[in-house]
C-alpha cells in the first residue's frame, strides 16, 4: 500500500505545494528531501536504539525495574516498527512521531539521571529537526514543549520530591556511561550532519534550478512580450468593473488609441450602445465564461463607431475564482461595409430583376401606344381636337417611358447606348427644364468647366439622374434658396480610390449638385441610395430617384457620393470617366424625309402583332417593301428563300428558342452584305467583342416612328455607328408573353 498524502502546517503545505509547480521534472522536490532526512534520522535511532536498549536491560538486572526504563523498552520497540513499516506510513506520521520520539527520549534520560544525562543533548536537537520537517512553527513548538517538560522535571528535582536514583561519582567514571555518551553524541551530531548536508545540496539545486527557471521564465516573457506587441488583433483583460489592466499596442490601428490612454479606463464608456455591455456580460453568464464572435460598434480615438468583434471568457485564477474578463478583439468595420455593399448588390440585382421584367413589358406597350398615336395625330387635320388629343397621349407615353428608363436602370448591371457624351452639352440642354422644374424662389446658377472633355456614358441617364438631383434640391428648399451644378476635370489618385469602393485611379469628369437646403441627417445619408428609401410625405415620392443615380454612377463605372450638414444644405459629387472619344452631337435629329432615299426590302421581325403591324404599316408609310415574320424559325425561312430582302429589323427576345442574335447572325451567313438593325427593351445577353453582329446598331423601345425611320436611313446608308455594348439582364421568366421584347 503506498504512503498516505503529507500533512504540513500551511507555511511548508504552501512552498512544498509550489515547489511541485515550479521545479523542474528532473529536479528532486522539497518533499522528497525532506522524507529522505526523517527516514535517516529514523534508521540512525533504530540502530542507536540497540545499545540503548541494552543498557536499560543492563540497569534493570543491577538496579531493578524502574517505569521510565519501561517506557524506554516501549519507545525502543516502536522506533524498529515504524522504521520498518516506513514505505506504509504518510510522511506526517513518521515525521510527527520522529520528533516525538527526539523529544521523549531526553526527557526520560533526564527524569532517570538528571542534568548527568548524556540525553540532555537531544533536548534542543527535537526543535531543530521539527523545524526542518514541519516547519518554524512545529519546532518551536516542540522545543518549548521539551524546555518546559524538562523544566518541570528538573522542578521536582529541585524541590526533592524526585531525585535520582543511582551513584554520581559511579556513573561518570564508569566505560559504559562515556560510551553511551559518545554514542549520543556521534548519533546526533551525524544526524545533524547528515540532514543539514542533504538540505545544502537540495539548495544548491534548488538555485540551480531557480536560475534555470528565471532564465527560461525570461525567455518565455520576452517571447510573450514580442506576440503582445505584435499581433494584428488586440488583446486585452479589464477587472471585474470593467476597467482596462492591460492592451496590446495594435489598439492604434484598430480604434487608434495609445495603450496608455485606455489603462484605467472602463470599457463601457466606448460602446456605441451601452447596452451592448450589459448584453456581452449576460452571454458570458450564459455560456460560462467564454463568448465567440460578439459584435458591437465602439467610439474610436475621433469619437467615429466602429464595428469590432472580440473573442472573450473570464479571466481567473488556479482555484477559479473569477477576476474579470480577457479577450481578443479585431476591427471588422471594413468587413461589415463589405457586407452591406454586398447586401446593396444583392438587392438591386434582385430588384433589377423585377423591375426590368416590367419595364420591358411596359415598354413594349407605350411603344404600341406611341406608335399609334402618332398615326392618329398625321391622320387628324391640323386644327382637329383630335390632333390635340393624340399629343395629349404621346405626352403621357413619354412620362411613361422616363419611368420605365429609370426602373431599367436597376436591371442594367453594364451601361446601354453609351455614346461619347459632352457632359456641358447636357447641361446646358436640360437647362431650360430645369428652370421650369424649380419653384421661382429656387435660382438656378451653372459653373460649368468641362466643355471639351467627354465621357462615355447613356446620355439619357445622365439627364434623368441630373433632373433628379434637381428635383431633390428644389423640395430640401421649401423657403427658396441656390442650386449649384458644377463640372471640373478632376485626377483620382489611388489614395482617394481606395476610400472611394469599385472607382479606379485616372482621369475623371466631375458634376457636383450642391443646394442650400435643410440638409440630411447622418442616417438619412447612409440610407439616401436605398431602392424605395425616402423621407418625404406619403404620395410625394416613390425613393428611386437617389437609387438611380447610384445605380447610373454603377453602370457608368463612376462614383457618387453625398455629403450633407443640417440646416447648411448638401452636395451630391458625380464621378464620370473622362473619354478620348468626340463626343456626338447632341441636336435633335432630322426626321427622314417623305421618301426614303433608297427605297428596300425590308424584313420585320416582331413576335407582338400590334407592334409588328405598327412597324409594317411605318416603313410601308415610307416606301419600303416590308416581309414579316412572328419568331425565328419564320424569319430564317424567308432570308433563306427571298434573297432580295436588304434589311432585317429584328427584335431580340423572341419565342420558339432561335432570338434576334441568332437571326441576325444567320441572315450575315446567307447574304454577308445584308444590313441590320436591331430593337429591344433591354437586350437578353451582349455578344462578344468577336462576335460578327458586335457592331450591329439598335434602336430602343418605345421608339417613335420618326426615329425607327431615321435609323432605317441611317442603317440603309451605312452611318448609324457603332453601337456599344447592350446590356446584360435576365428577364424573369413568370412575365406574360403578349408584349415580348
Amino acid at each position: 500500500m503506498a504512503a498516505g498524502p503529507a500533512v504540513f502546517p500551511r507555511d511548508v503545505a504552501e512552498s512544498i505545494e509550489a515547489e511541485r509547480f515550479t521545479m523542474q521534472p528532473e529536479s528532486e522536490t522539497r518533499f522528497e528531501v525532506l522524507s529522505r532526512i526523517c527516514d535517516a534520522v529514523l534508521i540512525a535511532l533504530a540502530l542507536l536504539a540497540v545499545p540503548a536498549l541494552g543498557a536499560s536491560l543492563a540497569r534493570i538486572e543491577t538496579m531493578g525495574w524502574q517505569p521510565v526504563m519501561g517506557l524506554q523498552v516501549l519507545i525502543a520497540l516502536a522506533i524498529w516498527a515504524v522504521t520498518l513499516f516506513r514505505r506504509r506510513l504518510s510522511y506526517g506520521v513518521r515525521s510527527w512521531f520522529t520528533v516525538g520520539v527526539l523529544a521523549s527520549v531526553p526527557l526520560s534520560g533526564v527524569a532517570s539521571f538528571g542534568l548527568v544525562s548524556s540525553a540532555g543533548a537531544w533536548i534542543p536537537f527535537a526543535g531543530v529537526l521539527g523545524a526542518i520537517l514541519l516547519g518554524h512553527r512545529a519546532g518551536a513548538l516542540v522545543l518549548l514543549s521539551t524546555v518546559l517538560a524538562a523544566g518541570v522535571i528538573g522542578t521536582s528535582v529541585i524541590v526533592g520530591h524526585r531525585l535520582p536514583d543511582f551513584d554520581l561519582v559511579a556513573y561518570i567514571t564508569s566505560g559504559p556511561a562515556w560510551t553511551a555518551q559518545g554514542i549520543a553524541w556521534l548519533m546526533v551530531g551525524g544526524t545533524c550532519v547528515v540532514a543539514i548536508g542533504v538540505l545544502n545540496s537540495y539548495f544548491v539545486a534548488s538555485v540551480a534550478a531557480a536560475k534555470q527557471q528565471a532564465e527560461a521564465l525570461e525567455q518565455s516573457q520576452r517571447e510573450y512580450r514580442e506576440i503582445f506587441e505584435n499581433m494584428v488583433d488586440t488583446v486585452y483583460r479589464a477587472d471585474l468593473d470593467g476597467k482596462i489592466l492591460t492592451i496590446s499596442p495594435s489598439v492604434v490601428n484598430m480604434l487608434g488609441f495609445q495603450p496608455e490612454q485606455l489603462i484605467g479606463k472602463k470599457l463601457a464608456q466606448f460602446y456605441v450602445v451601452p447596452e451592448k455591455r450589459e448584453e456581452l456580460l449576460a452571454e458570458l453568464q450564459s455560456t460560462h465564461g467564454d463568448v465567440r464572435n460578439f459584435e458591437a460598434q465602439l467610439l474610436d480615438h475621433n469619437g467615429e463607431p466602429q464595428w469590432i468583434s472580440t473573442n472573450t471568457r473570464y479571466w481567473k485564477t488556479v482555484d477559479g475564482s473569477v477576476l474579470g474578463v480577457e479577450g481578443v478583439a479585431r476591427n471588422i468595420t471594413s468587413h461589415k461595409a463589405a457586407e452591406e455593399a454586398l447586401r446593396r448588390s444583392q438587392k438591386m440585382e434582385a430588384l433589377g430583376h423585377l423591375t426590368g421584367g416590367i419595364a420591358h413589358d411596359f415598354n413594349n406597350l407605350l411603344a404600341v401606344i406611341i406608335g399609334y398615336a402618332e398615326l392618329l395625330e398625321d391622320a387628324a387635320d391640323s386644327s382637329a381636337p383630335e390632333r390635340e388629343n393624340a399629343k395629349e397621349i404621346i405626352k403621357a407615353a413619354e412620362q411613361g417611358t422616363a419611368l420605365t428608363r429609370r426602373l431599367l436602370a436597376f436591371s442594367r448591371p453594364e451601361m446601354s447606348a453609351a455614346e461619347p457624351t459632352a457632359v456641358d452639352a447636357v447641361i446646358l440642354k436640360l437647362d431650360g427644364m430645369m428652370r421650369r422644374a424649380l419653384d421661382a424662389t429656387v435660382t438656378l446658377r451653372l459653373d460649368l468647366a468641362t466643355q471639351d472633355a467627354s465621357t462615355l456614358i447613356d446620355a439619357h441617364q445622365l439627364e434623368t439622374s441630373l433632373l433628379n438631383l434637381a428635383i431633390n434640391a428644389r423640395d430640401a428648399m421649401p423657403n427658396g434658396g441656390e442650386l449649384t451644378i458644377a463640372t471640373a476635370n478632376t485626377t483620382i489618385d489611388a489614395v482617394a480610390a481606395n476610400s472611394s469602393k469599385g472607382l479606379e485611379p485616372g482621369e475623371y469628369l466631375s458634376v457636383v449638385v450642391r443646394d442650400t437646403g435643410t440638409g440630411m441627417t447622418d442616417e438619412t445619408v447612409r440610407n439616401a441610395f436605398e431602392p424605395f428609401f425616402t423621407t418625404k410625405p406619403l404620395g410625394t415620392g416613390n425613393g428611386l430617384g437617389l437609387s438611380m443615380v447610384h445605380s447610373f454612377a454603377t453602370q457608368s463605372r463612376g462614383h457618387v457620393s453625398i455629403a450633407s450638414k443640417l440646416g447648411e444644405g448638401t452636395s451630391v459629387t458625380l464621378l464620370l470617366p473622362r473619354s478620348d472619344e468626340v463626343p456626338r452631337s447632341l441636336e435633335t435629329p432630322i426626321l427622314a424625309s417623305e421618301s426614303p432615299s433608297r427605297p428596300a426590302r425590308i424584313l420585320v421581325v416582331e413576335d407582338a402583332p400590334a407592334l409588328r403591324a405598327l412597324a409594317i404599316a411605318t416603313l410601308q408609310g415610307r416606301g419600303h417593301e416590308v416581309v414579316a415574320a412572328a419568331n425565328g424559325r419564320e424569319a430564317l425561312d424567308l432570308l433563306r428563300n427571298d434573297a432580295e430582302i436588304n434589311l432585317l429589323f429584328t427584335d431580340i427576345v423572341l419565342p420558339g428558342g432561335i432570338d434576334g442574335f441568332e437571326i441576325a447572325r444567320e441572315a450575315l451567313r446567307i447574304k454577308s452584305d445584308i444590313k441590320i438593325l436591331l430593337t429591344s427593351g433591354y437586350a437578353l445577353e451582349s455578344p462578344t467583342e468577336d462576335d460578327p453582329i458586335a457592331k450591329v446598331p439598335i434602336v430602343y423601345k418605345p421608339y417613335h416612328r420618326a426615329q425607327l425611320l431615321t435609323k432605317i436611313e441611317e442603317v440603309l446608308a451605312g452611318s448609324s455607328g457603332v453601337r456599344k455594348p447592350i446590356a446584360v439582364t435576365r428577364r424573369p421568366a413568370s412575365y406574360g408573353r403578349d408584349f415580348n421584347s
